[in-house]
């Protein structure tokens, strides 16, 4: 598998993973948890941090589901077993601006989101 195939793998389970949070119903959880690792670490724009069973938690009483999701930039390094994608998103009906990143590792053949960070991008000081 080339580094260009991995990446577009990566990518596309990227989506997968918006495209059932954006769902936001009875589906989301299992179809965020197939993709999550057993030791899965998210990263909150306020810096809280989260494991997978606190993750699902939230998104199961609809915390963390998102209405509108948006992403640009988006590249992917690809260091063998390991891929990290990074890019602009855009989250919810207030338009937050975001840098993201995730960490994705080769698990037993499969690709496994291990870890989640989104960062506030805020205007230069005037």
């Amino acid at each position: 598998m080339t580094t260009t195939d991995v990446a577009n793998e990566v990518a596309a389970l990227e989506q997968e993973r918006i495209a059932a949070m954006m769902a936001a119903d009875e589906t989301t959880v299992p179809r965020v948890e197939k993709l999550l690792s057993e030791d899965y670490c998210h990263i909150h724009p306020n810096g809280r941090v989260d494991d997978k069973a606190t993750h699902l938690a939230m998104l199961a009483r609809g915390i963390g589901r998102a209405r509108q999701v948006s992403r640009d930039n988006v590249r992917v390094l690809v260091h063998g077993d390991t891929a990290v994608l990074i890019g602009r998103l855009v989250s919810g009906l207030n338009k937050t601006e975001m840098t993201s990143s995730q960490t994705w590792v080769r698990q037993d053949g499969a690709w496994k989101l291990v870890s989640n960070q989104a960062t506030n991008i805020t205007p230069p000081a005037q």
